[in-house]
């Protein structure tokens, strides 16, 4: 073969193939990122979510409840239990704040912690608790543990973006609450 030949045909060809194999790996890694950053869950997301198999979180009438709906405005979550006596001060808080900002971006949910539904209901019912909160039946207690709860009751404020705004262990107060929540709005 002579030089010129090859100086023609595989020097061009060899930077050609270069060329490509460059581009290839670098599509390979901006998709390789843009996967990995679509898997990455919000605080919000992983703590309300449930697994496939999972038993779905339920309204007190046994409907199933997405709670990943909520995000895109400011969560507040509660963790409950009739066998907790915080719990109906805690809960009489919460729906008063959910009647105050009934008309902005804020939802309330009060997540009961795996027990029946009957039960939650008597409780609700029995400390006459207002309805102004969407209340939620976690029957695996799922919630709870993402938080990694250590006390009763625990309340879990979410920004728009679905990252934890505030995480109270034990009871808030309503003044506590509603600067909390304003903060989160005016972010």
């Amino acid at each position: 073969m002579n030089v010129k030949f090859l100086r023609e045909f595989y020097i061009p060809l060899l930077v050609l193939l270069a060329i490509v194999l460059i581009a290839g790996f670098y599509t390979y890694l901006v998709v390789s990122k843009n996967n990995i950053n679509n898997t990455i869950l919000t605080p919000a997301q992983s703590a309300l979510s449930v697994d496939a198999g999972g038993t779905p979180y339920t309204d007190l009438e046994g409907n199933i409840i997405l709670l990943s709906d909520y995000i895109g405005q400011v969560i507040v979550v509660n963790s409950w239990a009739s066998w907790s006596p915080a719990s109906v001060t805690e809960l009489a808080t919460i729906a008063k704040m959910s009647a105050e900002f009934r008309d902005n971006e804020v939802k309330f949910l009060a997540i009961n912690r795996s027990e029946p539904a009957n039960t939650a209901i008597s409780f609700i019912e029995t400390y006459k608790i207002s309805k102004e909160i969407t209340f939620i039946l976690d029957h695996d207690d799922r919630f709870y543990k993402r938080i990694e709860g250590y006390n009763m009751p625990e309340t879990v404020i979410y920004d728009r973006e679905g990252n934890v705004f505030h995480h109270e262990r034990g009871s808030i107060s309503a003044s506590k609450l509603r600067k909390l929540v304003n903060q989160a709005l005016a972010i």
